[in-house]
């Protein structure tokens, strides 16, 4: 299936200010609230007020100058929803998208009442703040037909970003990445990748001279003009490459998730080496969910895993040395779901917790010296996306 094969992508935005926020995929956007010396147990508190009951959310984009604003995607059925309040309540909007799943939201930083939606039936804009949606054409190609009951074709757009150089970047089934200069009114297509695949994630080096591509099965491509030629990594496999990231404050330092584990490379790309962890499943590979580096401490990363994207085994790694050795973190108790999430609040790093797909949550108030196991959401089993605030 279509989302199985993109991992079940999703993003959620930091939007609610103290607070920990989990999509759960039956239960929509559920808060954990609290604050710095509240006794635990802390509460999940629903932030799906006009949201559809159950609601699968599969994108939220926000505003970080006006954090008031949020947009969140639903699945089932398909359906655009705007909260003005920071999620405490939801309008449906976008009647023009009625039928259509919208796999990415992004706000355009330059223009923020200017909101694109990639979606099942190519991209969407709105210029009033996600209320009313146009199609982007003629230039952006746009599916021929829908489909019968909502599956995959050629034309869904996964990937929304914006660059380093103020333009906004696409990706998606086409094969292209897509370019735009003027905030998502007219795009022009970069060169198509040589393997001829959907492109599911895109990452720029710090510098801007450099793009990486992760492909749906076909492995790992970079361009050093913009896009306008690419060249296939040979150090990563042919494989599903959903997760890419440089590490701005560590010369050269990027990282790739794929599902054959996770690949570290010190020259921005040129070469890379896979990172040595414990295999967790029979093929003799571990599942590689989630990276993130300390806020203030880039040589400091966690790594969420497991066995496969449905698992019954989850592990939660740590590096203190910028990703070239790992140990594995005691929770507190078995880790019975594969780790996908981790999250820090900025302001306070060592306030940070994790979350699998099977809705277990951990917290810790020391850095991850030590945890304390959360309830789960109210009727969500499955948490695809946290955010720490």
């Amino acid at each position: 299936m279509l989302r199985q094969r993109l991992d079940l992508k999703r993003t959620i935005a930091r939007a609610v200010i103290g607070r920990l926020i989990g999509l759960s995929v039956l239960s929509g956007l559920i808060v954990l609230a609290g604050c710095v010396g509240r006794p635990m147990p802390l509460d999940w508190q629903p932030a799906s007020r006009g949201l559809p009951a159950p609601a699968t959310v599969l994108a939220v984009a926000t505003d970080p100058a006006r954090p008031d604003l949020m947009l969140a995607s639903v699945l089932a059925p398909p359906g655009l929803y705007r909260s003005q309040d920071r999620g405490a309540t939801w309008e449906r909007v976008g009647d023009e998208l009625a039928g259509r799943i919208a796999h990415a939201l992004l706000i355009a930083p330059a223009a923020p009442d200017v909101v694109l939606a990639g979606t099942s039936d190519g991209l969407w804009r709105s210029t009033d703040r996600g209320r009313t949606w146009q199609p982007v054409g003629p230039n952006v190609p746009q599916p021929v037909a829908l489909p019968a009951g909502l599956e995959r074709q050629g034309r869904s757009v996964y990937s929304l970003q914006a660059g380093p150089d103020a333009a906004l970047y696409l990706a998606g089934e086409d094969a292209r990445i897509w370019r735009s200069a003027d905030a998502g009114v007219s795009w022009q297509p970069l060169a198509p990748l040589p393997a001829g695949t959907a492109v599911l994630a895109l990452a720029f080096a710090p510098d801007g001279r450099r793009l990486l591509a992760g492909t749906d099965g076909a492995g790992l491509f970079r361009s050093d003009d913009a896009g306008l030629s690419w060249r296939l990594a040979a150090d990563v496999p042919a494989t599903f490459v959903a997760g890419l990231w440089f590490d701005a404050a560590a010369d050269g330092l990027a990282y790739a998730r794929t599902r054959a584990g996770l690949f570290r490379s010190t020259d921005d790309g040129d070469h890379w080496g896979h990172v040595p962890l414990e295999p967790l499943n029979s093929k003799g590979q571990i599942y590689c969910r989630d990276i993130r580096e300390v806020p203030g401490n880039p040589r400091h990363l966690w790594l969420a895993a497991g066995s496969g994207f449905i698992s019954d085994l989850g592990i939660l790694l740590r590096s203190r040395d910028g990703g070239e050795s790992w140990t594995q973190v005691d929770v507190g108790g078995p880790v019975p779901h594969t780790m996908f999430k981790v999250a820090f609040d900025e302001h306070r790093p060592n306030l940070m917790s994790c979350a699998t797909n099977g809705g277990e949550v951990w917290t810790s108030r020391d850095a991850g010296e030590s945890w304390t196991a959360q309830p789960p959401p109210p009727g969500g089993t499955q948490i695809y996306a946290l955010a720490r605030g």
